[in-house]
C-alpha cells in the first residue's frame, strides 16, 4: 500500500473517531514515521471500544450512575436512564467507615431509585456502619437490607421472577 493510501485510510479512522464511531483496526503497519501513527491511532480505537463498551454497561447495564452537583445540599443533577429498572442495589460491601455526610449521600441515591420507580435493596453493611447508622438517627424502617451481595441479588432476581446465575449460588 502505497503512503496517499495509507494516509487516506488514517484521515478516514481519525474522522470516524472523531464521531464516535468505531473504525476497524488498521492492518498491515509498516515501520516508519507512519507505521507510530497507524499503531497509535489502533491504541485509539481500542481505547474508544473499551469506552463505548463502558457507557452501553451504564446506559442500559445493571450499573446506576448517580452524579451530585457540590453545592449546598447536594443536589442530584443526573441520575443514568436504566434507573427505571424494577430493583437497585447498593452495595456497601467493604465500607467500613462513614460520617453523616456520606450516609446522607447513601439516603438520597437510596430515594432517588425509589422516585424513579426502582426498589432499592442495601447490602454489605459492615457493623461499623450499622451502628453509625442507629447512632445517627437515619430512618431505615422502608430500606431493605442484605447482609451480602449475593443474598441481594438473589432476593433482587426472586422479585423480577427469574433464577439466580448459577454463579451467584455459591
Amino acid at each position: 500500500m502505497d503512503q496517499a493510501e495509507r494516509l487516506r485510510r488514517i484521515s478516514t479512522s481519525l474522522a470516524r473517531l472523531a464521531n464516535e464511531e468505531l473504525p476497524d483496526f488498521l492492518e498491515d503497519i509498516d515501520d516508519g514515521p507512519l507505521g507510530d501513527i497507524e499503531r497509535n491511532l489502533n491504541h485509539a480505537i481500542g481505547s474508544l471500544s473499551t469506552r463505548l463498551e463502558e457507557r452501553l454497561l451504564f446506559s442500559i447495564g445493571p450499573v446506576v450512575v448517580f452524579r451530585w452537583r457540590a453545592t449546598e445540599g447536594w443536589p442530584v443533577e443526573y441520575v443514568s436512564p436504566n434507573v427505571a429498572v424494577r430493583v437497585t442495589v447498593l452495595d456497601l460491601t467493604g465500607l467500613e467507615d462513614v460520617d453523616a455526610a456520606t450516609l446522607e449521600h447513601l439516603m438520597r441515591m437510596v430515594r432517588a431509585a425509589t422516585m424513579l420507580g426502582s426498589h432499592c435493596l442495601v447490602s454489605g453493611i459492615s457493623p461499623r456502619v450499622a451502628s453509625i447508622i442507629v447512632s445517627l438517627g437515619i430512618d431505615v424502617a422502608n430500606l431493605s437490607t442484605f447482609a451480602t451481595l449475593s443474598a441481594a441479588l438473589g432476593h433482587a432476581f426472586g422479585q423480577a421472577g427469574r433464577r439466580r446465575p448459577s454463579r451467584l449460588n455459591a
